[in-house]
């Protein structure tokens, strides 16, 4: 979460506790992540933090687009095309995380493409699924 002048971010910090930080977060939290063009590094990183702590749950330096680096290799992944190991236009990644309390208490996500040489610099955010903290916890 860097900013700056002619910095172009996506960031986004999605905070579930109560009260300020200090009621319950959520049991369950589902982000669809958009992407202008997918390749295979997505230069996205999240960060899921129990309640208001800084507690880690769940940390990763990019998330996995799905699509291979190197380029396509001989044998084709499924619903993979040669285009696609390029950088094809449009992608999405479903992120998702649940736990059987709701310790759930923020996320952040980290656009680390912050400039707009590539087409995968721009990503958005789609539906954003929470099961929060009233009545009894998911089977994750």
């Amino acid at each position: 979460m860097r900013g700056g002048s002619g910095v172009e971010e996506d960031d986004l910090r999605i905070t579930f506790s109560c009260g300020g930080g200090s009621g319950p977060g959520a049991y369950a939290v589902g982000i669809d992540i958009l992407f202008q063009s997918l390749d295979a590094q997505s230069h996205v990183a999240i960060t899921v933090y129990q309640g208001s702590s800084s507690i880690v749950l769940y940390s990763n330096t990019f998330i996995p687009s799905g699509i291979p680096s190197g380029g396509c290799p001989s044998a084709p992944f499924p619903g993979v095309t040669d285009s696609d190991c390029g950088g094809a236009a449009n992608g999405h990644v479903f992120f998702g995380i649940c736990s059987t309390t709701p310790n759930i208490g923020r996320i952040v996500i980290d656009d680390f493409d912050a400039d707009s040489l590539f087409p995968d610099a721009n990503i958005g955010y789609d539906t954003i699924y929470v099961r929060g903290p009233g009545g009894p916890g998911p089977s994750c």
